[in-house]
């Protein structure tokens, strides 16, 4: 039998020989049919998964049709098992470095849907040293089906970032290897996921460093004893993240590739919730002369299974009603509302009303449920209106102990029983200037320009009443005001230099600042110079007067309250 063989492969080899060269040429043959059905399409998954893999870089792909008159399908049954010595001759026919043999499997699943098992065994015909080939062709299928990537940010020596996250089945405690011209040089492990990335912490290292862009890819999942050939089997699925079951045993989240599993039948599960899974055996198989076998799983289990998605709803009301609602930017109508028939999903919902602030809210509507959502609705407070002022400006308000640039008009009255300056009584007696009194001090403001944002200030004192005590000041001041309109609110600027003189000579300034906390009150601070900071809030009451707390701290006496109760005519 063998020699007849041999005599016929002899012979078409005269008729067929291929002249094709290169550094490995690969020829696929014929792969058999083990499905329970004959499967229409199983040959075609083969082909297009060689035409989509190979050629590679030191791999040339033999034409198919030279190999199919070569080798037939009556060829290969007579010749049974590639040994050996027939995969010499072959490949001394073909002018192949490779054979390819191997057999598929169609798995029918619900609704119609079918997965293939490729179970594909590469054997060397020793026309060529295939050092380091099973290496190659294994990265090839790893490359295509593993779970894959790069690193994205180095963050320490020992934290790195990974474009990998929850939205590809990752989880916290996956493991992964880092990989740098094909040469492993690190291990990883996620301890922290987001949706497209996620953060590693490296457990081992064996280059000097790793760099951005450093290849990372899942580690292979082992299952037995190392064999002989070396046996890898992939598991793809269509969507990707489903849990792999091998033998009841839970063994990872696809994309998921085995090392080393035992050739044999297994009973196979893979689950993804809303969806219809897939259930059976497959059967892996290789034959003694490969030096390669690879079994890849091409899972489908969104076909025939729709997704378990059961449309929710979501009730809205509000506090008051009639509130117009938008829901992704869409008018649905007003409060109180039932929004029926609506996909899972994340919303972004606007709540409006005349006269009140409008409300936002993201929320996310999970498959069948009924959500319920009631919001409160804020009046919108009306903010002071300042006067421009040119005509008066602002009431003549201190932060704390500090004045501001701020000139009473014509007529206009400033008054306030302030700690710790006592009874302050300010009168503008011409349009730029005012006369005041403050505590046992007499002064007089000056208005720089038409507005209030900058004055020269002289205050003249024979005592202090805190701390108490006799001494004669004058105090000579330019004072500056700025008002900055920023995108997190409005912040009233002010500040000062000047000098004191008579008892004390030495230089004197402030920085002071205002803003609203809330519609009405106020938030302030300021920094003097010798004394030091202070704090404080400014509540508005009725007819024009309003009223300061706050402290402010002393080099010698420490912290101590300032404040006062303060009316404005303007």
């Amino acid at each position: 039998m063998f020699a007849k063989l041999r005599t016929l492969i002899v012979c078409l080899s005269l008729l067929l020989l291929p002249q094709l060269a290169g550094a490995a040429d690969m020829a696929v043959l014929d792969f058999e049919d083990k499905s329970e059905v004959p499967s229409l399409t199983g040959q075609d998954a083969v082909n297009q998964l060689f035409t989509d893999l190979f050629p590679a870089a030191g791999i040339t792909l033999i034409d198919r049709q030279v190999v199919q008159r070569v080798v037939t399908a009556r060829t290969q049954e007579i010749m049974g098992e590639l040994s050996p010595e027939i995969a010499n001759i072959l490949g001394k026919i073909l002018e192949a470095d490779i054979l390819v043999k191997g057999d598929y499997e169609e798995i029918r699943g619900p609704g119609g849907s079918s997965s293939f098992l490729i179970n594909a065994s590469f054997i060397g015909t020793e026309r060529t040293n295939l050092a380091g080939m099973d290496r190659r062709i294994l990265d090839l299928f790893e490359d295509a089906y593993a779970l894959s990537g790069s690193i994205e940010r180095i963050v320490s020596g020992s934290e790195v970032i990974i474009d990998l996250g929850t939205y590809h089945g990752v989880k916290i405690g996956s493991q992964f290897t880092a990989l740098r011209a094909g040469i492993e040089i690190a291990e990883l492990q996620v301890s922290k996921t987001y949706r497209y990335r996620s953060e590693a912490i490296v457990v081992t290292r064996t280059a000097d460093r790793l760099i951005q862009g450093d290849q990372v890819r899942k580690r292979l999942t082992t299952l037995g004893e190392p064999s002989t050939p070396p046996h890898s089997l992939i598991i793809t699925s269509n969507p990707s993240s489903a849990q792999v079951k091998l033998d009841a045993r839970l063994v990872g989240l696809s994309p998921l590739i085995i090392k080393n599993p035992e050739p044999k039948a297994y009973g196979l599960e893979l689950i993804k919730e809303g969806y219809g899974g897939l259930a059976g055996k497959i059967t892996l198989r290789a034959l003694p002369a490969a030096f390669l076998t690879v079994s890849l799983l091409m899972a489908r289990i969104e076909e025939g299974a729709r997704p378990l998605i059961e449309p929710g709803s979501l009730l809205v009301t509000s506090v008051p009603t009639n509130a117009k609602i938008y829901l992704k930017g869409e008018l649905k109508g007003t409060t109180p509302l039932l929004i029926p028939n609506l996909p899972p999903d994340l919303y972004e919902l606007s709540l409006t009303r005349t006269g009140y602030e409008t409300a936002e809210r993201r929320i996310i509507l999970k498959t069948g449920e009924k959500y319920e959502l009631n919001i409160h609705l804020s009046p919108i407070q009306a903010i002071p209106t300042l006067p421009p002022v040119a005509k008066g400006g602002l009431p003549s308000p201190r932060l704390l102990s500090v004045n501001k640039p701020y000139v009473q008009e014509k007529s206009g009255l400033f008054t306030g029983l302030s700690y710790p300056s006592g009874v302050i009584v300010d009168v503008g007696v011409l349009d730029k200037l005012e006369l005041r009194a403050e505590g046992f001090g007499i002064g007089a403001r000056y208005r720089v320009g038409k507005d209030n944002r900058l004055a020269l200030d002289l205050l003249y004192s024979l005592h202090n009443i805190y701390p108490d005590e006799r001494v004669e000041l004058l105090k000579v001041m330019a004072l500056l005001n700025y008002e900055l309109d920023t995108p997190v609110g409005l912040f009233d600027l002010s500040g000062g230099v000047g000098l004191l003189t008579l008892d004390r000579d030495e230089f004197v300034g402030f920085f002071g600042l205002e803003t609203y906390i809330t519609s009405k009150v106020k938030f302030l601070f300021e920094y003097d110079h010798p004394d030091g900071p202070g704090l404080g809030l400014r509540f508005p009451l009725r007819n024009n007067f309003w009223l300061d707390i706050g402290g402010a701290d002393d080099e010698k006496e420490g912290w101590h309250p300032e404040g006062g109760v303060y009316y404005s005519s303007q």
